[in-house]
């Protein structure tokens, strides 16, 4: 494979990808695609949750490590957030042609709960769509909501509140610059 970045994908060979190699994980009973978002020419970022037997096959890191073209960045949200992905293996992955790639492997009954509201982070997610693209038992019932329900979060912040997000930012992103400048790396990735 030459450096750089190769020729990016399209949604479709995406969605084919991702519906190939679940179609061949006998572990994988559905699919469902998450994050709708309109399309825009510079967002390529694709969100699936894959419904499965068993969850622990997945928390090894390299289990998407090829099999979705070359992976060059991974961010497990399950072991840096664990009370937020309860029974949820997540794997953010960026690949080299420019693809962001996220799919967090759950078991059925999680998956309904977050489906249908039960998810006690769900301030976060609140409006999510989701489209079912595989049900190979159809084990699910119909799982199609394209337009948000409400805006990502359930209620504004106060002034004080969005004051105190921006300054927690800044200062958070000059502490990053130090460590980074004294090459404090592991302070810096904290």
């Amino acid at each position: 494979m030459e450096s750089g970045l190769n020729k990016m994908r399209t949604e479709q060979e995406i969605i084919n990808n991702v519906l190939n190699v679940a179609g061949t994980d006998d572990n994988v009973r559905a699919v469902i695609r998450t994050n709708l978002l309109p399309q825009r020419d510079y967002l390529y970022s694709y969100q699936f949750y894959w419904v499965v037997n068993d969850i622990l096959k997945y928390e090894d890191d390299s289990v998407f490590e090829t099999c979705f073209g070359e992976r060059i960045l991974l961010f497990r949200g399950d072991k840096n957030y664990p009370d937020m992905f309860e029974n949820t293996k997540a794997h953010l992955m960026v690949y080299r042609d420019g693809i962001t790639l996220v799919i967090n492997t759950m078991g059925r009954d999680t998956f309904l709960q977050k489906f249908n509201g039960a998810d006690k982070h769900e301030n976060v997610w609140i409006g999510e769509t989701y489209q079912k693209i595989m049900d190979k038992d159809n084990l699910l019932p119909e799982i199609e909501r394209l337009t948000e329900t409400q805006t990502i979060f359930a209620s504004a912040p106060t002034e004080a509140e969005f004051l105190g997000t921006c300054n927690e930012f800044w200062w958070v992103l000059k502490t990053f610059a130090e460590y980074t400048l004294r090459k404090e790396l592991p302070a810096a990735m904290f």
